[in-house]
């Protein structure tokens, strides 16, 4: 079985499935203009979002969460220890919901101190999954931490147009690990993938409103034809779960008497919307939970510099991968430098993200 994916691109004459057939079509043509197309979710398109004070996200994360394991049978949920899969682990441990299996990866296959040192799953998250085990509150779960492997990197990287799975394959590689592993998971079809949640850009303008960006989850869905993958991502297939989500961080908002003018558009469209996280009290708590080396801040680009340096540079692990690797180069970093369209991930970093519509919450 072949997964939906949960959103779709139109200009209301054409219609595209995933980001990377955007590329495809710019490259054919350059006048192809990608601001003329529009991120279409469904299942949030049909809603009128309702304005609705002090929500209770943590009974409707509950209830959304007990909808998608009945909906499939079971539930697996991708473990990297960042903040919305940590958000999600404890939600079902809070809860006392089922979960059946927990899957964290250590994705350096290469043994640098440093690097390892700055991976969030090995460092904090393993370490806090063997806490939740002895203390016997993932009883019912299987938890599994694995290493991908320098092969099954290699194999990822010997197929043709790899870098389409992702925005790029090795500063993502942690989702490049999610659809190697995907791959060989392919056929449990009676069990649902959770990958975590999107955290709007919420904005005041004319009253409250939100919009996502295929930027920000596109990666989860792009291999998803090749690798057929399911893939649940809340905040695209709940509507109620994204209502209380987004009414949560406006509660915050609103406490800031200037909240019209700080959280304008033009203010919030300059921000990385994970930073909206911190309006948001169950979040805050989860991750409060979860102590460890943060990764550092994405530094600035030389553009000058040959396309796979800035691809290595532009996430602050890649920049000390590169220094590693450069050193002491592997099969599979070898095919990644390559092997890689190069031009073809120039585009994709150049064009914009596509835009959902303004939902407003009424």
């Amino acid at each position: 079985m072949t997964q939906q994916s949960p959103f779709y691109f139109t200009d209301n004459d054409r219609q595209f499935q995933i980001r990377a057939q955007l590329i495809d079509e710019k490259i054919k043509d350059e006048k192809f203009d990608i601001t003329q197309f529009t991120l279409m979710i469904p299942k949030l398109d049909a809603v009128e979002f309702q304005r609705q004070p002090g929500s209770n996200l943590n009974a409707v994360t509950a209830d959304t969460l007990t909808k998608v394991r009945d909906r499939y049978g079971k539930s697996r949920l991708f473990y990297s220890g960042g903040a919305d899969s940590q958000f999600l682990l404890m939600a079902h441990i809070k809860n006392k919901l089922p979960l059946d299996e927990v899957r964290s990866y250590d994705k350096i296959s290469f043994p640098d101190p440093l690097s390892r040192a700055m991976d969030e799953t090995v460092c904090t998250g393993w370490e806090y999954l063997d806490q939740l085990v002895e203390d016997r509150s993932l009883d019912n779960a299987g938890v599994f931490k694995t290493l991908i492997t320098e092969q099954q990197y290699t194999d990822f990287f010997s197929q043709p147009e790899f870098w389409k799975y992702g925005s790029a394959s090795l500063t993502s590689v942690s989702l490049t690990a999610n659809l190697i592993v995907g791959s060989k998971l392919q056929h449990q079809t009676d069990i649902c993938n959770l990958s975590g949640t999107t955290t709007p850009f919420v904005y005041y303008q004319d009253g409250w409103n939100f919009r996502l960006n295929d930027k920000q989850f596109e990666p989860e869905f792009s291999g998803l034809n090749r690798q057929h993958t399911d893939v649940v991502n809340i905040t695209l297939e709940y509507p109620e779960f994204t209502q209380s989500y987004v009414n949560c961080i406006i509660d915050g908002m609103e406490k800031f008497p200037d909240y019209k003018e700080r959280f304008s558009w033009e203010q919030m469209i300059t921000k990385p919307s994970g930073l909206l996280r911190r309006f948001i009290p169950e979040v805050v708590a989860a991750n409060g939970a979860l102590w460890g080396p943060r990764n550092p801040k994405i530094l600035d680009i030389d553009i000058t510099t040959p396309m796979y340096h800035q691809a290595l540079q532009i996430h602050g692990r890649c920049f000390v991968w590169s220094w590693y690797l450069e050193r002491n180069p592997t099969d599979w970093y070898l095919k990644w430098k390559y092997n890689t369209d190069w031009e073809w991930v120039k585009t994709n970093w150049q064009l914009l993200g596509v835009w959902s519509k303004p939902y407003k919450v009424k």
